[in-house]
């Protein structure tokens, strides 16, 4: 049977970036989160002060008992289709949060990083102080150790994040970068073949030219006027074919070795990114072991 506890009003809070026509929504197993049914999901808005973090309305949730956990997952959703987060379903305890008649913020981090961890409950010492002053769960009545402690918790489950973020973004450059390297290989072999069927081309015109003019000689011998003029006019023919083909085929490679240099640039600009963001990890990664270790001392 549900306990009563006055009233419990609670807002969550989420970071999640959308394109033009989408929102975000809450989706789960109570009834004000539509009972895992999208369509009845509770909906979350975002203003241009603080986007991208969308926040919900107050919802009163004294139905439910104190001690049950909630599950739901934020649902990205668009005019044709709707987007699941990844990962376990997020959990909540109502335990969590009792307190006066007065709102408590849960703010759940990014759009797909649920984990199957309990949602966190985040306030500021002066929001906890004014409106959860009596509260067992306010940090305002803990010690400053325990407070030192629960901010480093939290500074390390953001850079934690952070880095996950990271890793996603060296990864999907890699890719790009591989992308990019097969397409400059294909260019090179194309090049190679474009040179070599070139070759053949001019190999074929000068035999060509040849067989021409040994018909042309033989037609001189039996006909000197008449094989001289033919000689004259095949060989004019095979001149301008000659240029124009040549002249084709330099403006295709000049063509192709542009299109490599292009490629070439963005492999380097990648790389660069890549080396940046590597950076970026290695300080993450400095700073999350120097607050491991202030959490130890």
């Amino acid at each position: 049977m549900p306990v009563s506890h006055g009233t419990r009003k609670i807002v969550f809070e989420c970071s999640c970036e959308t394109l033009e026509g989408e929102h975000l929504l809450i989706v789960g197993s109570a009834g004000e989160f539509g009972d895992w049914d999208a369509a009845q999901g509770l909906a979350l808005t975002t203003t241009p002060d603080i986007y991208p973090t969308w926040r919900s309305s107050p919802v009163q949730l004294d139905n439910l008992p104190a001690h049950e956990d909630i599950e739901y997952k934020y649902v990205k959703a668009g005019a044709v289709a709707a987007t699941w987060e990844k990962g376990d379903n997020r959990v909540l305890n109502l335990n969590d949060c009792q307190g006066p008649e007065n709102e408590v913020v849960v703010k759940d981090g990014h759009f797909y990083l649920g984990r199957g961890r309990r949602s966190h409950i985040v306030r500021s010492a002066s929001e906890i102080c004014v409106k959860f002053s009596d509260s067992p769960h306010c940090l305002a009545n803990h010690t400053s150790e325990e407070r030192s402690q629960t901010q480093l918790a939290i500074a390390a489950e953001e850079a934690s994040e952070q880095a996950a973020r990271l890793a996603a973004q060296q990864l999907e450059q890699q890719l790009e970068i591989q992308r990019l390297e097969s397409e400059l290989a294909a260019m090179r072999d194309a090049k190679l073949a474009a040179e070599q069927a070139a070759r053949q081309a001019e190999q074929q015109a000068a035999e060509q030219a040849q067989i021409q003019k040994l018909e042309a000689e033989l037609a001189m011998m039996r006909d000197a006027k008449a094989a001289q003029q033919a000689a004259q006019v095949a060989a004019q023919k095979a001149a301008d074919h000659a240029v124009k083909q040549a002249e084709q085929q330099a403006a295709q490679q000049a063509q192709q070795v542009a299109e490599i240099q292009k490629l070439e640039s963005e492999l380097a600009m990648l790389r660069e990114a890549k080396a940046e963001s590597q950076r970026l990890k290695s300080a993450l990664e400095k700073e999350k072991r120097e607050r491991e270790r202030s959490r130890t001392r």
